[in-house]
């Protein structure tokens, strides 16, 4: 265990998901990543919980919603917080429960601002 706070990283697009961890990383998280809804939630009942979830809505097998719904309804996962990483502009349509949004494509200092205010590193995690 590193000592820092774990970020579970869900997302489709395998590119976006490792450029967001290692952003992560390099800020003093440990991030791990998920590429669907499904891994995820097995990722999220895992000895060590997430912290923070980052949370694609559009993905295969279990989609961002489904997933919130389900995390939503288990106690073991159901107070863990979530960021929404999403190209949606249309929300009201598929509204989704989250403690922040970011909005695809967003910058570093975007992503970093949401996941500071939501999980602030520790303060003897170093960053790589």
């Amino acid at each position: 265990m590193s000592g820092r706070p774990r970020l579970l990283v869900v997302d489709d697009d395998v590119e976006l998901c490792e450029s967001v961890a290692d952003a992560l990383t390099d800020a003093g998280y440990e991030a791990v990543t998920a590429g669907d809804g499904l891994r995820a939630m097995r990722l999220s009942h895992a000895a060590q919980t997430p912290s923070l979830i980052l949370l694609d809505l559009m993905m295969p097998d279990m989609n961002g919603w489904e997933f919130r719904e389900q995390q939503l309804r288990d106690r073991r996962t159901k107070d863990i917080p979530v960021v929404v990483m999403t190209a949606s502009r249309d929300l009201r349509r598929h509204p989704v429960k989250a403690d922040a949004f970011l909005f695809k494509p967003f910058t570093l200092d975007d992503l970093l601002e949401q996941v500071h205010r939501v999980v602030p590193p520790t303060r003897d995690a170093q960053p790589t």
